[in-house]
């Protein structure tokens, strides 16, 4: 597959960013095969994100819930520094304004 890969890279003449490019072993097998793109080692990570989504070793949602919920939470504290008033309709409604409705 790598070598595959390699190949269109150079007869199609694909720009593939190797530094980019990594390995995630998933389920409970440990792989110990170690690829390399032009002589580029692969590093092997625990986690990867993918179109957005971050993929854990074990495919767990819990690692990208976790990270949207900091997310979220940074932006209301950054709403909540940002005002004088306490009023939770009035901070509901600008956190809506600026950032659409994450919390839903």
């Amino acid at each position: 597959m790598i070598q595959m890969l390699r190949s269109c890279n150079v007869a199609d003449e694909w720009q593939i960013s190797i530094n980019k490019c990594c390995l995630l072993n998933t389920g409970r097998a440990i792989c110990d095969t170690y690829l390399n793109i032009n002589g580029s080692p692969l590093p092997v990570v625990e986690s990867v994100r993918d179109l957005g989504v971050l993929v854990m070793q074990n495919l767990s949602p819990s690692l990208h819930a976790s990270n949207i919920v900091a997310k979220a939470n940074q932006r209301a504290a950054a709403i909540y520094r940002a005002f004088t008033s306490r009023d939770i309709t009035l901070l509901l409604r600008q956190l809506r304004a600026y950032y659409g409705r994450p919390m839903e």
